[in-house]
C-alpha cells in the first residue's frame, strides 16, 4: 500500500472518531507526517512517554509527546539498576512493529503534548487515551472508513504490482 495516503485514511478518520467520543474540536487542527515515526519504538501508555531502545533495551530517546524528554529525566525513569528495569512488556507498553501502528503513535503523541498543554480540555489519563487512540483507529478498520475510499480509487492507496498475476496464478 502507498502509507502517504493509505494511514491518511485511518488518521483523518481516528480523528473523526475521536471527537465523536468527546475529545476537543481543536483536534481537527492536528496533521500527519508519514516519515515522523518508524517502526521499532515502544510506547509507554501510563507516562505518555514514546521511546527507542537499544537491543540491550536501554532507552536511548524518549519523548514525552511530541517534547524530546532531557537525559536527565529520561534516565530518571528508565536508567535503574537491572532488576528495577521495565521490560517494556503489555498491558503498560505496546510496540511499534507495524507501519499501522505509526498512525496510533501520531496520534498519541499529539494528544499527551495537547493534554499537557490543555488540561482542562483532555482530562483523561495517558493510558485511557492510548486506549481511545487504539480503538479509534481499529474503527476505521472495520467501518469502511479506510475500505470504501479505497475501493472507489485504489490506485490511490495501493501500488500496482507487476508481480501480481503472476504470483496468483
Amino acid at each position: 500500500y502507498i502509507p502517504e495516503t493509505f494511514d491518511l485514511l485511518a488518521y483523518d478518520g481516528a480523528i473523526i472518531k475521536l471527537k465523536t467520543m468527546g475529545y476537543p474540536e481543536a483536534i481537527g487542527e492536528f496533521r500527519y507526517d508519514p516519515y515522523k515515526y518508524q517502526r521499532g519504538l515502544v510506547i509507554d501508555k501510563k507516562r505518555g512517554n514514546l521511546l527507542k531502545l537499544d537491543r540491550h533495551k536501554y532507552v536511548k530517546v524518549a519523548y514525552h509527546g511530541l517534547r524530546r524528554m532531557s537525559s536527565e529525566a529520561r534516565k530518571s525513569i528508565y536508567a535503574q539498576s537491572f532488576e528495577l528495569q521495565p521490560q517494556f512488556t503489555p498491558p503498560d507498553y505496546a510496540t511499534v512493529d507495524t507501519a499501522f501502528m505509526l498512525v496510533d503513535a501520531t496520534l498519541f503523541c499529539q494528544l499527551v503534548s495537547y493534554k499537557d498543554e490543555h488540561p482542562d480540555e483532555i482530562q483523561q489519563s495517558y493510558e485511557l487515551i492510548y486506549k481511545q487512540v487504539r480503538r479509534a483507529v481499529d474503527l476505521c478498520h472495520c467501518d469502511g472508513a479506510i475500505k470504501d475510499a479505497v475501493a472507489v480509487q485504489p490506485s490511490k492507496y495501493i501500488w500496482r504490482s507487476p508481480e501480481l498475476p503472476r504470483m496468483l496464478t
